[in-house]
């Protein structure tokens, strides 16, 4: 999977913030705290409607490699979806994403996450403050001091963007798990079972990198609900969901936001100003 990647691209707007709260001025509450906006439990309307019920779709009767097939084609198709759970290097993730580019949710690895919305060519951050020890090191509170309990805002067209974007692109994600799956050998098929109260039969597998064992929904498309990596040294468990449903993306108001633009200024303007006293001294 490529999770990490896109963890690995979040992060680098530490970069940004650190050089901004070296010449800020921390003394003003207004950089600090501006409320505690958090994502819901459930990006989507979590008061929604019973589910009208779905007709089996006999893919149960189908051999193993079959059955992964038509999952694997199925996920392809899918307009939208939520992943949760632990994939590969421990990266955790809850993810809501939709074929119109909207996305809600969490990031992250051994407990320091990041909040993330995408909509309309922004990407809205929202780093904890593990998440800050962990990437920012010493200037880790430097970093919390400036950002606070805001937002932080990306732009299309802005450093890093596509990069973080990436993780938020449906057909990126999908592409991640569906990949290579013309290598991948169904080895056997189980007995049907039930993920999250849906029907859905075990198939085990075997790939060049990993081995492990899929869910695949026994009613209406066929979906995979569940892949468990079975790998001693990259174990990890992934549920999908609300398959073709469209993600209602919450946008923080502007006042808990922080603008990337603004701290790219910021550092600017502090570098500009520590080469000009350092030139003054010199001259001295």
């Amino acid at each position: 999977m490529r999770i990490m990647r896109g963890l690995a691209s979040a992060t680098a707007v530490c970069a940004l913030v650190v050089g901004a709260a070296a010449c800020g001025d921390n003394s003003d509450d207004s950089t600090g705290r501006a409320g505690n906006l958090g994502r819901p439990d459930n990006p989507n309307n979590p008061d929604k409607p019973e589910e009208p019920k779905q007709e089996p779709n006999g893919v149960e009767k189908l051999t193993a490699s079959e059955i992964v097939d038509k999952a694997m084609d199925a996920m392809e198709q899918a307009s939208a979806f939520r992943v949760t759970g632990t994939g590969d290097e421990s990266v955790a993730m809850e993810l809501a994403l939709d074929d119109s580019g909207n996305c809600q949710g969490t990031v992250g690895k051994e407990g320091a996450e990041t909040k993330l919305a995408s909509k309309d060519g922004k990407i809205w951050l929202k780093p904890n403050g593990p998440f800050w020890d962990m990437f920012a090191g010493a200037d880790a509170d430097a970093a919390k001091t400036v950002v606070g309990d805001r937002y932080l805002l990306l732009s299309e067209g802005q450093d890093g963007y596509s990069d973080i974007a990436e993780t938020c692109t449906l057909s990126e994600l999908t592409e991640s798990f569906t990949s290579g799956g013309d290598d991948l050998d169904a080895t056997n098929k189980g007995e049907v079972s039930e993920v999250n109260g849906v029907p859905a039969v075990e198939v085990s597998y075997e790939a060049p990198d990993e081995t492990g064992t899929m869910w695949v929904s026994t009613v209406g498309k066929p979906y995979p609900l569940k892949i468990v990596l079975e790998n001693d040294s990259k174990p990890g468990a992934i549920t999908f969901s609300d398959y073709d449903k469209p993600v209602q993306v919450q946008i923080p108001p502007d006042d808990q936001v922080l603008d990337m633009a603004q701290l790219e200024e910021l550092a600017t303007a502090g570098t500009s100003s520590g080469t000009s006293a350092d030139a003054g001294t010199g001259s001295a």
